[in-house]
């Protein structure tokens, strides 16, 4: 007997009724399910169709194959029909609707299903290009809209124009504008100035939105079903309009057609994808950046010692901001520019990015006077609005366009990277199950360069570096043998004869200083300790000699290394500034 399967409840809810259903669906190609916390997190608030949406996965396909594994799919079935009953079928398909009603609220909800599809991008026929305008015609229109803006034109003006002329604007679309626009010679600076108006244009309009705000709408056509069910008289009119053959509309074509600008809400809900990382951080953010809010709002209105200092309390916290920032920074923007040519967000999101993180550090150095915090809560406001615009811009413009860009390596590399960068307001995301088995490349020497886990160098250029860097540095091996010393422009404080290369360390030191070097070493080498420091003074300079135990990525000793410091100009430096 066929188990039910209720499509409305989450992916968490039938595997806990029916655990073997996880297999099923990691067989089917949900591999994330697999995985107990994916289950536990996505898994509660994602549904099969809904699943099916995000992956672009053939939802009456996946519905069969979970037919054939035992299950009997109910509820919310969009775009799935079962074979057409043969001549030989008893009952007519009005017959069985009145019976149960199934097809009925399957008929009800994929009707639901269209009409939200449609009035969101447009029937299937004109889902490619609305409007009829070439590539070059809508970048150029887009374009026109975003200079109207930085000429000074009023926002809702042109927003009236825009939105006569478009139905919806992808994200790479705007940033292409912006790109031209900065190509052609306006300052980066005047685009930069302008940046949140010129999304505010856009807001409610890009695909990405607009797909959300669909799936969003399937959710709510589920309940529209249901409800439409309980009516007989609307289930009789269903059942009618079934009996005289009409086929449940599917959005699979919608699907099919989208796919690549789904691609950044698949991977929204791809746990500890990159993209995933960057959408949660966003939503802690804007759980902060509310809080913050609603104590700017209560300071305004006391005006008092107390509401201030909530007020700044919730700034400093703002301040970790920075740490998001720093990820797109670092892993985003150059990315986008040197690879791909897209400088548009370097130059423009980049640097408000850096704007909002100076605002917030100078709204939290302290409260000011009492004549002028009516000044400080109008910056916290707008500070406060371009930290959420940012975050507007994030979702539908930047991520998207990444999505749209970088391959799966590349995403691979970023999770790697985003383990060496704290959190903002959330847990630390573990790496990206896609990129774990992601190694750096063990070092070696190939062809006339040495290559590092990180980087590589010709040994001309490798020689050089080290030689710049102001330390003596010597490197004694395992064996207690001289490897190797740097060789400064200036004199050594200590002289390192080229004839004490592969002679063993010992017999570099005086007699009396030969017992505490031994002792260090042996030290290093048993992992007692990983340093020593000695504070000197060297010809009258002071002198900072620090022997480090150098250890391989497993832990074991490779050898040890002494760097000696010359400290005269950092004493300078310090008496100088009074610290």
């Amino acid at each position: 007997m066929a188990k039910p399967l209720d499509l409305g409840k989450s992916v968490y809810e039938l595997v806990k009724q029916y655990p073997e259903l996880k297999d099923v669906m990691v067989e089917i190609g949900f591999k994330d399910m697999a995985k107990p916390m994916a289950l536990n997190t996505v898994g509660k608030i994602m549904t099969i169709p809904k699943g099916c949406l995000i992956k672009g996965f053939n939802i009456p396909e996946v519905l069969r194959k979970l037919e054939d594994a035992g299950f009997e799919p109910t509820g919310n079935r969009p775009g799935f029909t079962k074979k057409k009953a043969d001549a030989s079928d008893a009952k007519s398909v009005s017959e069985t609707n009145a019976a149960d009603g199934q097809k009925t609220e399957q008929t009800t909800e994929n009707s639901d299903v269209k009409a939200a599809e449609e009035e969101t991008f447009g029937t299937a026929a004109s889902t490619k290009n609305p409007e009829g305008l070439s590539e070059t015609e809508r970048e150029a229109l887009i374009r026109s809209y975003i200079e109207r803006l930085s000429n000074g034109e009023d926002l809702e003006s042109v927003r009236a124009d825009f939105v006569k002329n478009f139905k919806d604007v992808e994200a790479v679309e705007i940033v292409k504008a912006e790109q031209a626009m900065i190509n052609s010679g306006m300052p980066v600076a005047k685009v930069q100035s302008l940046c949140d108006i010129h999304s505010a244009l856009f807001h409610g309009a890009t695909r990405e939105e607009q797909i959300e705000n669909a799936e969003k709408e399937v959710e709510a056509s589920r309940a529209r079903a249901e409800a439409a069910a309980q009516d007989k008289e609307t289930a009789g009119q269903s059942a009618e309009a079934a009996g005289q053959g009409a086929e449940a509309p599917t959005i699979v074509k919608t699907v099919d057609k989208d796919a690549k600008k789904r691609e950044a809400v698949r991977l929204s809900y791809t746990v500890n994808h990159p993209v995933y990382v960057f959408a949660q951080e966003n939503k802690a953010i804007e759980k902060q950046l509310k809080k913050s809010r609603e104590a700017l709002e209560a300071a305004r209105k006391m005006k008092s010692e107390e509401g201030n200092q909530k007020l700044l309390e919730e700034l400093k916290t703002d301040r970790r901001i920075a740490l998001h920032y720093s990820k797109k920074g670092d892993l985003l923007y150059p990315l986008l520019a040197s690879k791909y040519d897209v400088s548009g967000p370097s130059n423009v999101m980049w640097g408000v990015d850096d704007e909002i993180r100076d605002e917030f550090r100078y709204l939290a150095a302290g409260t000011p006077k009492e004549d002028r915090q009516d000044k400080w809560y109008d910056r916290a406001d707008q500070v406060l609005t371009r930290a959420e615009e940012m975050l507007y811009k994030e979702k539908n413009i930047l991520l998207p366009m990444c999505a749209n860009f970088f391959t799966e390596d590349e995403w691979k590399g970023i999770s790697r990277d985003l383990q060496d960068y704290d959190p903002c307001f959330t847990e630390a995301f573990p790496i990206w199950d896609e990129a774990s088995d992601l190694k750096r490349p063990e070092p070696s020497i190939e062809g006339d360069e040495v290559r590092f886990p990180v980087g590589h160098l010709t040994p001309y250029q490798l020689n050089a570096m080290l030689n710049t860097i102001p330390l003596e540095i010597t490197f004694i091996d395992e064996d207690d043998t001289n490897r190797y010393f740097n060789q400064q422009k200036e004199k050594k404080l200590f002289k390192r004869p080229d004839a004490a290369i592969d002679r063993e360390v010992y017999f570099c030191h005086p007699a009396k200083i030969e017992p505490m070097v031994r002792a260090v070493i042996e030290d290093l080498k048993a992992g007692v300790r990983d340093s020593e420091d000695i504070w000197m003074k060297k010809n009258g300079q002071p002198a900072l000699v620090r022997y480090m135990a150098v250890r391989d990525d497993k832990g074991d000793y490779v050898g040890t290394m002494e760097v000696v410091q010359v400290m005269d100009q950092i004493e300078k430096h310090y008496k100088e500034e009074n610290f």
